[in-house]
């Protein structure tokens, strides 16, 4: 479930740094699988049932952690939007259920302003 509020003080905190919020944005997901093949699935079903585009990178764990922790791959999508708050709070809970699908975790949403 989208904690709601997040997305409106994110959306509001865009408006205070000057982000026009009628144009087109990049919004940009980041995903974390444990396996190659569920990040492809993943990448692939984003860009099915969103236009997401996708790309997929292998995430070795510190060198620390090596030899006791599998790496994982990452997936960062791309997609431009008008962001609104329901638009936002849909396509998050569109990551959020490819994620859940695929065995992994979608994190967070991100776009840069635009003036």
């Amino acid at each position: 479930m989208v904690d709601r509020n997040s997305v409106y003080l994110a959306l509001e905190e865009m408006v205070k740094y000057g982000s026009d919020l009628t144009q087109l944005h990049t919004l940009t997901a980041y995903f974390s699988f444990p396996t190659e093949a569920a990040a492809r699935q993943a990448a692939a079903e984003l860009k099915r049932r969103e236009g997401v585009e996708c790309t997929c990178d292998l995430l070795p764990p510190p060198w620390w952690q090596a030899l006791f922790v599998r790496p994982r791959w990452a997936v960062r999508g791309t997609r431009p939007l008008i962001p609104t708050a329901d638009e936002i709070i849909r396509l998050t809970d569109v990551c959020n259920a490819v994620a859940e699908q695929c065995g992994g975790v979608y994190a967070r949403w991100e776009a840069k302003l635009v003036r």
